[in-house]
């Protein structure tokens, strides 16, 4: 979960909210998140975060039980 906190540093406005994110191994070795928000005045709030992701293959890879690799 995250916490917004307004730019003075004032925990006046805190927000929380959970968002789910597919990961994909083209995200790897990290994935920047950038969320924004546009104020009824017009202003921009943004905010990012840096999310480590494993190094994963696109396909599945297995090798059968009775193959000539398994001990």
């Amino acid at each position: 979960m995250s916490e917004l906190v307004g730019s003075s540093g004032s925990r006046d406005h805190v927000a929380h909210m959970t968002i789910d994110v597919p990961i994909s191994h083209e995200m790897a070795p990290v994935a920047k998140i950038l969320l924004y928000h546009v104020t009824k005045d017009g202003e921009t709030v943004a905010d990012s975060v840096h999310v480590p992701v494993e190094q994963c293959l696109e396909n599945k890879v297995g090798v059968p039980k009775d193959s000539q690799f398994s001990n």
